[in-house]
């Protein structure tokens, strides 16, 4: 088998398990974790995309488009479009480039689709049946690794939001592509934001990271810990201004890869709070409900970043909630940081927030 990244599913909630419900999706089979090796190569290659400028955000507007996504790549062609499908059944995420090529996620044809079923209890964020999800998809030389999150309304599986992460990697040309995406049918179309009034949106976020490591930290000068997180985002919107502004807090590693020096590897599958914070800045939305913004600001209590930096986009939910807001917010973003003393870490994933909990 080829070379693939080591990482867990944890996104948006970190809660498994539970009681069965009614409908249950079978798209996914139930599974915890797959042994994968060969993660120090892809790291690497992803950290040397730290700084990279351009993952411009694409935004679909309906029909065969998904909602929100950006990517970044070393020297594949720019994905200029994507969309997933859903039916309890089946999943797929199709990433479509400048070039004509693609690449295509289907749970049907992946080489392992494993998750984890969550009932309203455990999704409290909107009160909807749940699945938290990871899937391989090898086709040689190439393989594409994705971590989603799906929830659902009531028994209308096509009624879906979809979030997370995909990595997709080519071990004969050292291609590297990864990005986040959401995407589903409450976020397709334009809406009409409202002309005044503040709200909030309280949720989650939660995608990939690599870290390196340089003196005066936990781990040996050049250690590599990569996998997933998670973390509470919050996000301000001024009707009145037209702006909004983010932030992720209370980030925690839901799963850790640690390559050391000299090859040596270690796993943690414990939930580990980091200190990291996220913030992304003020920054305008159009009539159509659609922001993007950059410079975003990693910081940790122990590491001095001299350089940080990324993007975040989002838009809002076309359904309203009992106040004439927007109910929900959805989006992705990339925030990096450098320290003078040689320690980087990258954060790629996915963000979603509601004014209320869902009826």
């Amino acid at each position: 088998m080829n070379k693939h990244v080591v990482i867990l599913f944890s996104l948006f909630l970190c809660a498994c398990g539970g009681s069965p419900m009614s409908p249950q999706q079978t798209a996914f089979s139930l599974g915890t974790e797959r042994e994968i090796s060969g993660f120090g190569e892809v790291s690497e290659q992803i950290i040397g995309l730290t700084q990279q400028v351009g993952g411009a955000p694409v935004f679909g507007e309906g029909g065969d488009q998904g909602s929100v996504m950006s990517s970044y790549t070393n020297s594949l062609a720019n994905v200029e479009s994507f969309d997933t499908s859903f039916n309890g059944e089946r999943f797929t995420l199709e990433l479509n480039r400048q070039d004509g090529s693609s690449s295509i996620v289907d749970t049907n044809t992946a080489t392992y689709a494993v998750g984890a079923n969550l009932t309203p209890a455990q999704n409290p964020l909107s009160n909807r049946n749940a699945v938290l999800a990871h899937t391989l998809s090898t086709t040689d030389p190439t393989w594409t690794i994705m971590g989603t999150f799906i929830e659902w309304e009531d028994d209308d599986f096509t009624n879906y939001l979809a979030g997370g992460y995909w990595i997709h990697a080519n071990t004969e040309t050292s291609g590297i592509e990864f990005g986040a995406f959401v995407d589903g049918p409450e976020y397709n179309q334009a809406v009409t934001v409202p002309a005044s009034g503040t709200a909030t949106y309280t949720g989650r976020s939660a995608g990939f990271y690599v870290a390196t490591y340089g003196p005066g930290l936990p781990y040996p000068v050049g250690t590599t810990v990569a996998g997933e997180f998670q973390g509470v985002f919050t996000m301000f919107a001024d009707f009145d201004t037209s702006m909004v502004l983010g932030q992720v807090r209370n980030v925690e590693f839901t799963y850790e890869s640690v390559l050391f020096p000299g090859g040596q590897a270690q796993e943690n599958r414990t939930l580990t709070p980091t200190g990291y914070m996220l913030d992304m800045p003020a920054t305008s939305f159009d009539s159509a409900g659609q922001f993007s913004g950059d410079n975003i600001t990693l910081s940790h209590p122990a590491i001095n970043f001299v350089e940080t930096g990324g993007s975040w986009a989002g838009r809002f939910s076309e359904v309203d909630d009992a106040n004439g807001f927007p109910r929900a917010v959805a989006g992705v973003h990339r925030g990096f940081g450098i320290s003078e003393s040689g320690s980087t870490a990258l954060f790629v994933g996915a963000h979603y927030g509601s004014t209320e909990q869902y009826e």
